[in-house]
């Protein structure tokens, strides 16, 4: 071989070394690109990653404070309802309180105009009374004394009896626990 075979020979043996040399750099240079790349995808996928964790435990703890809300307002919705049922209990037992007071109220009513009204008839007896005291005379006093017959003197003792009666059937009586009136019999017991 010739020097100059050689010399080509050596030059193609230098281009294919240096092309070689330069297809592996490419392929370094492509495998680094490739490895960053990769990198970045790991480092991306990891920032996911912990992003998803994060939201999941924020999820949960979501959730626990819903959770917490509704026990409270189901507690909150249980406390008015007994409260709605205590409010109308009172109401019902004040409603009864004030049916009974107007039930008393009635009765006493009705014992203070049956007062009234006999207090009126003894006024009126008093009167009768006093009217007759008036008229009685010189003569009416001196026939009440008569000794033998004696009949003015039974006439004044009946209606001295009659106005009597009549005093104590009008008398109210306060023995009696419903404030019942007496009359001339239970008077007499």
């Amino acid at each position: 071989m010739t020097s100059k075979s050689r010399l080509i020979t050596l030059l193609l043996l230098t281009v294919l070394t240096l092309g070689s040399v330069r297809a592996d750099d490419e392929q370094a240079s492509k495998e680094a690109r490739l490895r960053d790349a990769l990198k970045a995808a790991y480092d991306q996928i990891r920032t996911l990653q912990d992003q998803a964790a994060t939201l999941q435990a924020a999820q949960v703890e979501s959730d626990k404070e819903k959770d917490a809300l509704k026990t409270q307002a189901q507690a909150l919705a249980d406390q008015m309802k007994a409260e709605e049922t205590k409010s109308t209990l009172a109401l019902l037992a004040a409603h009864g309180q004030i049916n009974d007071l107007k039930l008393q109220n009635a009765l006493l009513q009705r014992r203070v105009d049956d007062d009234e009204t006999r207090n009126v008839a003894l006024f009126q007896l008093g009167n009768d009374i006093l009217t007759r005291y008036e008229k009685f005379s010189l003569g009416d006093a001196l026939a009440a004394k008569e000794p033998f017959t004696q009949l003015t003197r039974v006439k004044l003792e009946n209606l001295v009896q009659g106005y009597e009666d009549k005093l104590i059937a009008q008398k109210v009586g306060m023995n009696s626990p419903t404030g019942a009136l007496s009359t001339p019999d239970t008077a007499a017991k």
